[in-house]
């Protein structure tokens, strides 16, 4: 600690000063002009950032910076005419305010995601004063366990980040062909809990799952659809409608666990769109690649939805780590679907658990989790 208090890093310094100021504010602190203060001085920040630049690195001389700051950056004169004794005898710490404070709010941001409804703001506050003044990427590293990748860096494209996932959890290519039998144990907190049993191929599906106090079983061919209740293909429409054992259903299921289950391999079915657009980001607490795709989803009275899903990649191993989807409006309808651990059958590496999130509140909804998976013979 003397050694950080001796050679305190000026970003750390000047930045928490400024993200503490401007949160006391926003929490509720102070009057109007308190705010109305704070906002000159950040303006008085940003001018100084530009300012140091340019005159470093841009040949800025003294009328030209005098000219901008009064006219563009709207500071007095006084102001003006220190910041060039400033910008020439103390580079580059005039840049720190507001590099210190932008780095600090990302660091926030990603600190309130990894942590969900656990975030604490005295907990954040204390952990950050404790370290000391410490570089923010130390502090980015010791609290959330990453290295923050420069924004100048060139991400991979969308379609290497997905080769690439895809290669770490198929790298034999067995995905396409492949006949799986998975058992999972499904939990619903608003609901009942499932022991379902999966067969999944690219020619067929069988679902075998509680439905009540009952034990339903489909099976799907390419020409052929059927369900039985208690071992019985006998029926009731009653049973079949409040059940919903029917084809229709039951594709829809097959479709579902396909796309879930198969991630990130099923991101190349035909339909699917994906942003050339690569985005760097957190998630969990994990750096990761974004990729954003597109589905239409026609319906008869919504032709034009559009449900849109961003993938989380992880940026070291390319594992694919979650995922959400949000519908055409605010982004708080939809959910969010985290990834555990991996289940292997054969080399080809699935999530084992899923976890189902509300978007706007993180409400869990619901987890499946793989206990058993194999490989069928073809």
């Amino acid at each position: 600690r003397p050694v950080r208090w001796l050679f305190g890093d000026g970003v750390y310094v000047d930045g928490w000063g400024t993200f503490a100021e401007r949160h006391f504010l926003d929490l509720g602190w102070g009057e109007p002009l308190d705010r109305l203060a704070h906002y000159k001085k950040q303006l008085e920040n940003i001018a100084r950032l530009i300012a140091d630049i340019r005159v470093h690195t841009r040949g800025m001389d003294r009328d030209t910076l005098l000219e901008f700051l009064r006219e563009d950056a709207l500071q007095d004169p006084q102001f003006a005419a220190n910041m060039w004794i400033r910008a020439t005898t103390t580079s580059p710490q005039i840049t720190t305010y507001h590099l210190g404070w932008s780095r600090f709010r990302q660091l926030y941001d990603d600190i309130r995601t990894a942590r969900g409804e656990a975030f604490d703001l005295n907990t954040f506050a204390r952990e950050i004063l404790a370290l000391g003044s410490v570089p923010i990427a130390a502090a980015r590293e010791h609290l959330l366990g990453e290295r923050r990748i420069d924004s100048a860096i060139q991400p991979p494209s969308a379609d290497q980040v997905l080769s690439r996932s895809i290669a770490f959890h198929d790298p034999d290519g067995h995905w396409p062909t492949a006949d799986l039998r998975m058992v999972l144990a499904e939990i619903r907190p608003r609901g009942q809990d499932r022991h379902t049993v999966i067969e999944l191929g690219p020619d067929r599906f069988v679902l075998d799952t509680d439905r009540g106090e009952h034990r339903a079983r489909g099976v799907l061919t390419t020409d052929a659809c059927d369900w039985t209740l208690d071992g019985s293909s006998e029926i009731s429409a009653e049973d079949r409608e409040s059940m919903r054992l029917t084809c229709d259903r039951l594709k829809w299921m097959r479709n579902y666990y396909r796309y879930v289950w198969g991630l990130p391999m099923t991101l190349r079915d035909p339909g699917t769109v994906i942003d050339p657009e690569v985005g760097i980001e957190t998630f969990g607490g994990r750096p990761v690649w974004t990729l954003r795709t597109t589905y239409p989803q026609p319906l008869p009275d919504q032709p034009d939805r559009i449900e849109t899903w961003i993938f989380y990649i992880d940026r070291l191993d390319y594992q694919l780590v979650g995922c959400r989807f949000f519908r055409e409006g605010p982004t708080t309808d939809g959910e969010v679907l985290t990834f555990a651990d991996l289940a292997d059958a054969d080399g080809l590496r699935l999530h084992k658990t899923h976890e189902w999130y509300y978007n706007h509140n993180h409400q869990y909804l619901g987890g499946d989790t793989i206990t058993e998976i194999v490989r069928l013979p073809r």
